[in-house]
C-alpha cells in the first residue's frame, strides 16, 4: 500500500468530452511505471475548475489548465504563492462554427451563439475573445451537442468550441452545405500575450474546410501546471519524478499526440 501510494501522481484534467482529459490520458499511459511510477488523470468540473482542484482540493498533485485564466488569477494571493508552471502543451483553438447566412463573425452581434456549458473552456475563453474582438452575441450556455441541432434547425447561429484540433464531435456529424468555420483574426493590442494565431485546416475537418485550405482563428496556450511545495514534502519528490519522466518521454508523448509537437 505505502509502495503504490508513494509513486502516485493525481492529475486534474477536465471534463470527459473535453480534449484535455484524452491528453491526460496519454500522460498517464506514457509516464506508467507500475509500482514505481503512476499518473491518475481526474475527471472535474471542467478547465476552468482545475485552477481550484489544484489549490484546494486535497490530493491534486498537478492540473491542465489555460493561460489566459491563469493571467486572470494572477493576483490571487494563494497563485502567487503556490503556482509553479511545469510545460507548455498545445494550443486549443477557437472554432467559431456558423449557419450559412453568417459570413463573418461581426454578423453574430444580437444572435444567439452557444458556448457550451458553464466550466468548459469555450463558455470562458470565448466570450472574453468575442469581447476583446467588439462581437456582441446572445451568449447561449448548453452541451455543444444539443446546440448543434438547434443549429441546424436555425435555432442558433453560432457554436463555439474551444479545444486542440481535430474534434471528432465535428467530424462525426453531417453537415448541411454552407456550414462553416468563421475566420478570427490575431490582433495583439486587442487579446494580448495570452492568445495566439492559429489555424483550423483542411486536413483536419475535410467535411467542413475545402481541400487545401486554412481558416485563421486564436488559440490558447494549454499549460500543465502544479503547486509549490517544501523539498520533503511527498508531493515534491513524486512531482520531481513526474517531471523526469515527463522530460524523458516527451518524444513518445509527441508520437502519441502530433499537437505537442
Amino acid at each position: 500500500k505505502e509502495q503504490v501510494n508513494a509513486w502516485t501522481v493525481w492529475l486534474a484534467a477536465g471534463l470527459v468530452e473535453g480534449t484535455t482529459l484524452h491528453f491526460a490520458a496519454e500522460l498517464a499511459h506514457v509516464l506508467d511505471d507500475g509500482d514505481e511510477f503512476r499518473v491518475i488523470p481526474i475527471v472535474t468540473r471542467g478547465i476552468t475548475n482545475n485552477f481550484r482542484d489544484l489549490l484546494y482540493l486535497q490530493g491534486v498533485d498537478c492540473a491542465i489548465v489555460y493561460a489566459d485564466y491563469i493571467e486572470s488569477m494572477r493576483d490571487n494571493s494563494d497563485v502567487k504563492r503556490k503556482i509553479n508552471y511545469v510545460i507548455n502543451m498545445a494550443p486549443a483553438e477557437l472554432h467559431v462554427l456558423a449557419r450559412p447566412e453568417i459570413k463573418s463573425l461581426e454578423d453574430l452581434n444580437g444572435r444567439v451563439v452557444n458556448f457550451n456549458t458553464v466550466g468548459t473552456a469555450a463558455a470562458y475563453s470565448g466570450p472574453i475573445i468575442f469581447r476583446a474582438l467588439g462581437v456582441k452575441p446572445r451568449n447561449w450556455f448548453e452541451p455543444n451537442s444539443q446546440a448543434m441541432q438547434k443549429m441546424q434547425k436555425g435555432e442558433v447561429s453560432g457554436i463555439v468550441f474551444m479545444s486542440s484540433a481535430p474534434l471528432d464531435i465535428l467530424n462525426k456529424n453531417e453537415w448541411n452545405d454552407g456550414f462553416h468555420f468563421l475566420p478570427l483574426q490575431y490582433n495583439y493590442n486587442k487579446l494580448g500575450k495570452n492568445y495566439l494565431p492559429s489555424y483550423l485546416r483542411s486536413t483536419d475537418y475535410p467535411g467542413i474546410i475545402p481541400k487545401g485550405l486554412d481558416i485563421p482563428t486564436i488559440a490558447v496556450p494549454v499549460v500543465l501546471i502544479t503547486v509549490d511545495g517544501a523539498k520533503d514534502s511527498d508531493r515534491y519528490r513524486r512531482m520531481e519524478r513526474f517531471v523526469q519522466r515527463l522530460f524523458a518521454k516527451w518524444p513518445e508523448l509527441q508520437a502519441r499526440i502530433p499537437k505537442l509537437k
